[in-house]
């Protein structure tokens, strides 16, 4: 598998600049890995899905150190390629799935009001998260899709009814063990729903300098 520093070299030799410019992004599309060290780790981010996150979360575009502004759509873009060989679609990805892990969103409606105030309406940022993956929501409801949910909500969470605030990884956990009726699962338990393919590691580039 292509290490970040691999596809920063790429990503220097097609935008110029310098590796540290583009190893932090490259990075978030390969976090998963810390939970999961196969290619299977790359179907929570590697896709059409995950790069609306990624963009979600750091931007268009930035200035690299040779002052070059670079949109980061082609940095998602490339990253996703060069593992792939693909932009990948959830259509892709649901055709690995074996089995499903069953959210019910009638307990989010219903309880998430009644703990912490307000109406559903109000929530309206953790319902986006939760449904960034439309019904593959495993990829987001679970330990990993909580500390996505920080990155796109921030580290506070206020409610416009009752002007409480609450930590947004605090409310993003009660989200998904309501869900899932006082069960978080783990990132590999998720990952297990899916059966290793060949398109997850075949048509990966051969990007690295040392082998």
């Amino acid at each position: 598998m292509a290490h970040p520093y691999f596809h920063s070299i790429s990503s220097v030799r097609q935008f110029g600049g310098k590796p540290d410019d583009y190893y932090h992004y490259h990075s978030w599309f390969d976090t998963t890995k810390q939970a999961n060290v196969d290619a299977k780790h790359r179907l929570v981010l590697h896709n059409t899905t995950g790069i609306k996150l990624f963009l979600a979360i750091h931007g268009d575009s930035f200035v690299n150190s040779d002052n070059q502004n670079v949109q980061l759509i082609q940095i998602a873009q490339q990253h996703v390629k060069e593992d792939f060989g693909e932009i990948v679609g959830l259509e892709k990805i649901k055709s690995a799935l074996v089995k499903s892990m069953h959210f019910n969103f009638d307990r989010i409606n219903r309880l998430i009001p009644q703990k912490y105030g307000g109406t559903i309406a109000d929530y309206i940022q953790f319902v986006h998260w939760l449904e960034a993956y439309n019904d593959l929501v495993m990829l987001s409801a679970n330990s990993f899709g909580i500390f996505i949910a920080e990155q796109l909500i921030g580290n506070l969470w206020k409610n416009p009814t009752t002007n409480r605030e609450y930590p947004t990884r605090y409310l993003a956990e009660k989200f998904v063990m309501i869900g899932y009726n006082g069960v978080i699962p783990n990132l590999p338990d998720v990952l297990d729903c899916f059966t290793m393919e060949k398109w997850m590691y075949v048509n990966a580039a051969a990007l690295s300098i040392l082998d």
